[in-house]
């Protein structure tokens, strides 16, 4: 049984009734809260209506097929972890899901031990990096409302626009978003493309964690997996903090970054 609180939310989605019912039966035996899906159109019906840990869905599904729920899954403000199974595989399918998002992927025919060991590590990372995401926000509010109470004269949030959202601004650091320029305690910055995009892509989030895949859709232009994204993005946020005060920039591990004004006192 799974020692939790709350039981964990799973959403099954299986074309097949026989795999879909004995399947459903296995989860909760082990302690899951489960919701069945028979085909990806009802999933991410579903997925609007409710909010879930984990999505356990067959890749091979007509019309709307395991890939079009890992995506419909990842467009929430709250994602779901996501394990794809299939009947049958290859190298190329298995890594095409893994850098689409997917948490895990695995073969049906493979012992079901291992795919409960694989949904007891979705939930838990799911749940720490919850966890993390509240806490940073709940910091990044904090150092907001001490800003507000330490400054009565500057009543604008840690991260600021004006009204013809051109600029953007967080403690001593300005941006242009016309001309594309950055200022930090008035000394204009030198970035890089990916530098400033992801620079802006922070202070757009006004101090709310922004996952490492969201940033490099914006910086790169492509999908890619958290764990990947990050390793991109490593170097170009260490340039970063070489630039600007390193406090500014958070890095909530294995989630994201937040941008947040240090609370310098007053």
């Amino acid at each position: 049984m799974v020692e939790t609180a709350m039981q964990p939310q799973i959403l099954l989605v299986e074309d097949d009734d026989r795999a879909r019912m004995l399947l459903a039966g296995v989860l909760r035996s082990a302690g899951y809260e489960v919701t069945v899906a028979a085909n990806g159109e009802i999933a991410i019906a579903l997925l609007d209506q409710h909010g879930f840990d984990v999505v356990v869905s067959d890749i091979w599904m007509p019309s709307v097929d395991g890939i079009g729920v890992l995506a419909a899954a990842r467009s929430r403000p709250r994602p779901p972890a996501v394990i794809l199974l299939t009947g049958y595989s290859t190298v190329e399918s298995a890594v095409a899901a893994l850098r689409s998002g997917a948490f895990d992927y695995r073969m049906k025919a493979a012992p079901i031990t291992e795919l409960l060991e694989s949904i007891g590590r979705a939930v838990a990372q799911r749940r720490a990096e919850l966890d993390q995401k509240d806490a940073i926000t709940a910091i990044a509010n904090g150092l907001a409302k001490l800003q507000r109470e330490h400054v009565p004269s500057s009543p604008a949030p840690v991260v600021s626009a004006t009204e013809d959202q051109r600029y953007l601004q967080a403690g001593a650091l300005m941006i242009d978003r016309h001309r594309h320029e950055v200022t930090f305690n008035h000394q204009p910055l030198h970035l890089t493309t990916i530098e400033y995009t992801a620079l802006l892509c922070l202070a757009e989030a006004q101090g709310q964690v922004v996952q490492y895949r969201d940033i490099i859709q914006r910086t790169h232009g492509y999908s890619t997996s958290n764990i990947e994204a990050q390793t991109l993005l490593k170097a170009h946020v260490h340039h970063l903090r070489r630039k600007i005060d390193p406090s500014y920039i958070i890095n909530v591990r294995g989630t994201g970054y937040a941008l947040a004004v240090p609370d310098t006192g007053s």
